[in-house]
C-alpha cells in the first residue's frame, strides 16, 4: 500500500513521475518540521529546501484536508 502511495505522490510532482520510494522520501518527506495547531486547523510547517519549488508547482501545498476525528480542524501544509 506504501509503495503505492508514493507512485500517486510521484505522479503530481514534475520530474519526478517514474522517481523510486526511497528517492520520494529522501527528497520530500525526511525533513524535520514544526506543527502549529490552532482552533480551526493543524498546519504543517516544512522548512525551506531545494526540492520545495517542485512541491509548490504541484499544488500539493494548496489544499486543505478536513480530517473528522481533529474536531473537524483541517490539514495544511506551508513553507514559510
Amino acid at each position: 500500500m506504501a509503495t503505492g502511495l508514493y507512485r500517486l505522490l510521484a505522479l503530481t510532482l514534475r520530474g519526478f513521475e517514474r522517481a523510486q520510494p526511497h528517492q520520494i522520501w529522501r527528497r520530500f518527506l525526511k525533513s524535520p518540521a514544526h506543527i502549529r495547531i490552532t482552533e480551526d486547523e493543524v498546519v504543517v510547517e516544512l522548512p525551506r529546501r531545494a526540492h520545495n519549488p517542485i512541491l509548490i508547482a504541484s499544488g500539493l501545498l494548496e489544499e486543505r484536508t478536513q480530517v473528522p476525528w481533529w474536531e473537524g480542524r483541517t490539514l495544511r501544509f506551508e513553507i514559510p
